[in-house]
């Protein structure tokens, strides 16, 4: 099973855009930016901030694998135990999650939630730079890698993965832009909710993920 999904790269790709696009921490700072004072252009600010993020990293993550080609025979056995140890981290993380979960039930939304209404694009955009899980980018850059595509191809490949990587944000935005009246009435629900469970997302997240990087490493390494 393991063998049949690294041999079809945009199953992976697009299995951990989406670990990204639902992301508790995106998903709340969008709910967050569209109840301020200027929520679209706040929403949008944000939303480009996280793709521009996302994008940079992923172009840097690459040029830096480019220019370790030269000692490519012991880079696949560095790559597939830096994937199991970043595995490891996400399996202990999710499990000292899960068992914290409930230890902040029922509390009062956070200080930072009021002082953000008033947020403006300029620093939502900073905002939305660096709320991106940057660790599950590499492996994707080395996905791609692997597959030795053409250079167009490759580029294809991680923008479709930006856009995946981006849902849990743009779908929000666009029912806000499209249909502001009705979604403004949804926004309190899903602030609620995430707030009340956003430890059980994370813990959850971080061991489906946990237990993908370390199979993939073994695969990588058998």
């Amino acid at each position: 099973m393991i063998a049949s999904t690294s041999s079809h790269p945009i199953l992976v790709i697009v299995t951990i855009g989406l670990a990204m696009a639902a992301s508790p921490f995106g998903v709340l700072a969008i709910v967050v930016m569209l109840g301020t004072t200027k929520p679209l252009a706040n929403g949008w600010s944000f939303a480009g901030g996280w793709m521009v993020s996302i994008t940079a990293v992923g172009l840097i993550t690459a040029w830096l694998t480019n220019r370790g080609d030269q000692s490519a025979a012991g880079s696949s056995s560095g790559s597939a135990a830096i994937q199991g140890a970043i595995g490891v981290i996400f399996l202990v993380s999710g499990a000292i999650t899960w068992r914290r979960r409930h230890d902040k039930s029922g509390g009062a939304p956070p200080k930072w939630m009021k002082k953000a209404e008033h947020i403006s694009p300029f620093l939502a955009f900073g905002l939305g730079l660096f709320l991106p899980t940057w660790a599950l980018i590499a492996p994707v850059v080395d996905q791609i890698e692997k597959a030795g595509v053409s250079r167009e191809a490759a580029l294809a490949a991680y923008g479709v993965f930006v856009v995946v990587a981006s849902l849990g944000l743009l779908i929000p935005l666009l029912i806000f832009t499209l249909r502001r009246a009705w979604a403004e009435s949804m926004l309190g629900a899903w602030r609620a909710w995430l707030l009340a469970n956003s430890s059980t997302v994370i813990a959850t997240l971080l061991l489906i993920l946990g237990t993908l990087f370390v199979a993939r490493s073994v695969a990588s390494l058998l």
